[in-house]
């Protein structure tokens, strides 16, 4: 009886405490913000995309107005392309930016040293607000 009695207050007890949020999944390359949340990197259709993700890593409305990246190509030698960069806008749904339409045409697998800077939302403010992130991309 004893046991049974445990077992009750055990159920009851996790039917109280709720279920957890689902985790969902990140597309592309994690970051882990300095917040908390996260943003994830891809390609798609050759444009970079970055969308924002909460702690849950479920889709959230982005918190900054823009992204800029920046990134290297793995070539040396005289013919090596020059670092090349670019600001991503807002898509029509909030969660996520892309670029302005930069083809970005590489072999596959990729493999990108990029930088990624999220400036503040306010533009006034100071510089220590702005996250800079410096990101392997692979594809």
């Amino acid at each position: 009886m004893k046991r049974v009695f445990a077992f009750l207050l055990l159920g009851l007890l996790l039917a109280a405490h709720g279920e957890a949020a689902p985790t969902g999944k990140i597309l592309g390359v994690a970051v882990h913000r300095q917040n908390g949340t996260w943003l994830g990197i891809h390609l798609t259709a050759g444009n970079f995309r970055v969308t924002f993700y909460d702690q849950n890593k479920n889709p959230m409305p982005a918190d900054a107005t823009g992204v800029v990246l920046a990134w290297t190509v793995p070539k040396t030698g005289p013919n090596a392309p020059p670092p090349m960069s670019t600001q991503l806008y807002p898509l029509t749904d909030i969660t996520s930016v892309f670029t302005n339409g930069l083809y970005v045409a590489y072999r596959h697998p990729m493999n990108l040293r990029v930088i990624l800077t999220v400036p503040a939302r306010d533009p006034s403010a100071i510089s220590p607000n702005t996250e800079i992130y410096n990101v392997k991309f692979t594809d």
